[in-house]
């Protein structure tokens, strides 16, 4: 019964953001005809002023792509699990771990699949699909394990970023009020995702400040100074320590990210089968 809640949650979505990356295709396409007209006429002035205007709306249609898959994400969990469509989907026979983790993984594979639309729109606006960033990194003294472990990082956020728009969702409309009081629930979804957001980032500067004391030592201490100096003196100890220090940051946010997400999918859950109330 999962694998066609997954099936039906994957076609409904695709129905609405295909049209979204159709549409970011062609404009990407009409920059690309634009620079390329340039390119092999550059004395003709209303071909470089098409090719400014039209990169710009590819510019923009690749940022579409990924904030419209974003919200849909969002908005279709709301619509599909806490709103009218949820009185159907409660109906089902599946569980509201299975009814929430579809609807995550759904998400995220759309998110990623966003990522790479926006990609493919980026350099078919600008007739070029290969940027050597890695190379660009090691020249710079980065390793190719850091680079992939940011990578990685940045796959972690997609599916933690949904997981706190959902919790803040889920919270908001399982709050219990006095039922003599109006509320809007989207309200308190959204005050809900402020909330949340500022615990984060509260714990990762906590997270941050200590992992900087870990590796440097306290600032207060009397010989961090003269340490700060010592370091700074000599150039390969500042490259490896940078590179060292950017590597255990980004094994930080990737655990840290990896241990909140599943704190909210669990108590997305938990609020799912406790709390929710659609009548």
């Amino acid at each position: 019964m999962l694998g066609k809640l997954i099936r039906y949650d994957s076609k409904v979505q695709i129905r609405f953001l295909c049209g979204v990356y159709i549409v970011a295709v062609l404009l990407s396409g009409l920059s690309g005809i634009f620079l390329g007209l340039k390119r092999h006429f550059p004395n003709v002035m209303i071909f470089g002023a098409m090719s400014g205007l039209s990169w710009a709306i590819c510019f923009l249609s690749v940022l579409a792509v990924f904030l419209g898959t974003m919200i849909y994400v969002v908005l279709y969990f709301r619509q599909n699990l806490l709103r009218d469509e949820g009185y159907l989907m409660h109906t089902l026979p599946v569980t509201n771990l299975q009814l929430y983790g579809s609807k995550l993984l759904t998400g995220t594979i759309f998110m990623y699949l966003s990522i790479l639309v926006g990609y493919f729109c980026f350099g078919l606006g600008n007739l070029r699909f290969r940027y050597p960033v890695l190379d660009f990194l090691k020249e710079c003294g980065v390793d190719g394990g850091v680079f992939w472990l940011a990578v990685l990082t940045f796959l972690t956020a997609c599916p933690l970023m949904l997981c706190q728009f959902f919790f803040s969702l889920v919270l908001g409309y399982t709050w219990k009020m006095n039922s003599a009081v109006s509320v809007n629930r989207d309200l308190l979804s959204v005050l809900s995702y402020i909330i949340i957001y500022m615990v984060q980032q509260a714990i990762a500067l906590v997270g941050l400040f200590a992992y900087f004391f870990i590796n440097f030592g306290s600032p207060f201490a009397s010989d961090f100074i003269k340490y700060i100096t010592e370091l700074a003196d000599n150039e390969a100890a500042v490259q490896a320590g940078m590179v060292g220090y950017v590597n255990g940051l980004l094994w930080v946010s990737l655990v840290s990210s990896v241990l909140f997400g599943a704190i909210l999918f669990i108590l997305s859950v938990y609020r799912l089968n406790r709390h929710l109330n659609l009548e």
